[in-house]
């Protein structure tokens, strides 16, 4: 799939599938090459997938009746990746210290945001990710 972006802006919600992620990751490194920034593509396509995946998988229990919204910005300072989804959350205020098992096959989300990010946020109900990458 070609698609051509001509702003500093990406903005999609998408059903909650796993199909759906690699679509968008895919639309990533188009909308990232077309702002000459190509070169953050692995940090950047790592992070959004995970954090997709966790949105499908346990903000809308892999239900494709729901949506989830993705927003990503760059300007001057950097990128910006926001994701929500219509889910209960969880606590990530107790989660965000905790090691991961990197033999596990889950629970290396907030590992892989703080190795790769700027800045990591959640909202209050921990339904909405903001990641911040820095140039």
């Amino acid at each position: 799939m070609n698609v051509a972006f001509k702003t500093s802006e990406f903005k999609q919600v998408i059903p909650a599938s796993l199909p759906q992620v690699d679509r968008v990751c895919d639309e990533l490194k188009a909308f990232l090459n077309a702002q000459d920034l190509g070169g953050y593509f692995f940090g950047l396509s790592l992070m959004l997938r995970e954090a997709l995946v966790n949105a499908v998988v346990h903000g809308c229990s892999m239900d494709e009746k729901h949506c989830i919204g993705i927003e990503i910005q760059c300007d001057d300072q950097g990128i910006v990746m926001v994701i929500e989804d219509p889910g209960p959350g969880f606590d990530w205020r107790r989660l965000q210290l905790k090691q991961a098992d990197v033999l596990q096959d889950h629970g290396r989300g907030m590992l892989i945001f703080r190795c790769y990010a700027t800045d990591v946020a959640y909202n209050d109900k921990g339904n909405q990710l903001t990641l911040r990458k820095s140039y």
